[in-house]
Order: C-alpha cells, then sequence, then structure tokens
C-alpha cells in the first residue's frame, strides 16, 4: 500500500523499474500476449453470472466455445410455497431456481400480490429491453441539422449545443 514502482508487490527503484517494465514488455510484444485481454480461463465467475450477459448476451455452446464458464442452476423445484424456510420456485421462462424468502413471502400476502413466477434474473432482462441499445444512430439535430450520433430514437433530438442553449 502507497508504494510506487511496484511489480507482484516488490518494490524497485525507478530506474529498475522502467528496465524491466520494458522488458516485461518486450517479451509480451514476442509472445503475441500484448494488448490481449486476459483470458476467460482466469475468470473466477461464469459469464452467465457477470453483467457481460446483459450487454452482450451468448448462449451456453458460445461461452463454452470460447473457453469461458457456465454456471448450470441446480436448486430443487418446489411447485407449493409453504408459509416457513426459504422457498425455491422454477422460473417460467428459463428454468432456473430461484428463491422467496419469509419476508418476500409475507410482503406479497400483505400487498394481496401473486408471487412472482419469474426469478428475478428474467425481470431485470426484461427491464433493461425498454432501455435503448447501446449502439450509436446517425442522426440530425432538431434545431440546426447538424449530423449527430444517439442511442436515442426519439424524433425529437439535439446536438448539445442546441440542447445546452435550450436548458439554459
Amino acid at each position: 500500500r502507497n508504494k510506487n514502482y511496484c511489480i507482484l508487490n516488490k518494490q524497485y527503484s525507478p530506474e529498475q523499474y522502467e528496465v524491466i517494465v520494458g522488458r516485461i514488455i518486450e517479451h509480451m510484444m514476442k509472445a503475441g500476449e500484448w494488448g490481449e485481454y486476459f483470458p476467460y480461463s482466469l475468470s473466477p465467475f461464469a459469464y452467465n453470472e457477470t453483467i457481460a450477459q446483459e450487454y452482450f448476451p451468448l448462449n451456453r455452446e458460445q461461452v463454452l466455445a470460447l473457453g469461458g464458464r457456465w454456471r448450470e442452476e441446480q436448486l430443487p423445484d418446489i411447485e407449493r410455497i409453504a408459509d416457513s424456510g426459504n422457498q425455491t420456485l422454477k422460473c417460467t421462462i428459463s428454468g432456473r431456481g430461484y428463491k422467496i424468502v419469509p419476508q418476500e413471502l409475507n410482503f406479497y400476502k400483505k400487498m394481496k400480490l401473486p408471487i412472482p413466477l419469474v426469478c428475478p434474473d428474467e425481470r431485470h432482462y426484461a427491464r433493461l429491453k425498454s432501455h435503448n441499445d447501446y449502439k450509436l444512430l446517425d442522426s440530425k439535430c432538431a434545431k440546426c441539422g447538424k449530423d449527430i450520433k444517439t442511442t436515442c430514437r426519439a424524433e425529437i433530438v439535439y446536438c448539445e449545443e442546441c440542447y445546452l442553449r435550450e436548458v439554459y
């Protein structure tokens, strides 16, 4: 902590550090590793457990072909919900197991709400679909006609200058 010029938790003088870093970069360039991301095999998480699945959805076969890991759900399916203990249900969309804890069950009963038949992950994915795509679209400013890039699909989109003039 609070150290400078460290490699693998060993501190060096600034001159030694620059020499060693140069040698490491040179070796990585020769090995074809420089500029590459860490391989999937080093990730402690399965692909479908990460936010990457939300923005770049892949199926199990695609992830395994890339050398990644996929986590299979192995939770039991319970058809009825009892009033005591944590309850596990099977999602009607994905087939994955998800839990209903006693506090959640009490909330549903108190508010006279039906118990969700879809797991939290699938509900989250459904909300994400209502967001704009994370792709830039070519558009024109509705005020000055300047070419702009936006993620918004609305009819009226302003460039930054027109927007700031309108707001301020």
